[in-house]
């Protein structure tokens, strides 16, 4: 007997596993929906994990609209469409962007040349 898939044993009782694709990108995700979350709970752990800031709509892959929670039901492939493009990783700047171009000293520049700071205080 090979009891792998007991639910009961991996996933809470009335949880549901459902996994997400965002449109057009290569990003994939599984969330588990537990009984107590509602609609909110469901979208902000997809945007969590898929990690984009808004959700268009969201359809199964049969192009069935997902308005509640209650819509779902466990082992759901679901297609999250987003209006934001995949952020891109941060990369370095080449540069730095913190001096200005015309070689001018910052206001904060000259603040710091002019206040000396005090010594410290001597050992007592």
């Amino acid at each position: 007997g090979g009891g792998l898939w007991h639910s009961s044993e991996s996933h809470p009782a009335g949880s549901r596993v459902i996994h997400l694709s965002l449109l057009g990108g290569h990003r994939k995700a599984r969330f588990v929906l537990r009984a107590s979350d509602d609609w909110n709970m469901f979208t902000f752990g997809i945007q969590e994990r898929l990690q984009i800031g808004s959700i268009q709509k969201i359809e199964t892959l049969a192009g069935e609209s997902i308005v509640s929670v209650e819509d779902l039901v466990n082992d759901d492939a679901l297609l999250i469409y987003s209006d934001e493009k995949p952020r891109p990783r941060p990369s370095r700047p080449r540069g730095d962007r913190f001096n200005p171009r015309d070689g001018r000293a910052s206001p904060w520049e000259k603040l710091s040349s002019r206040v000396r700071p005090s010594p410290p205080p001597p050992p007592s």
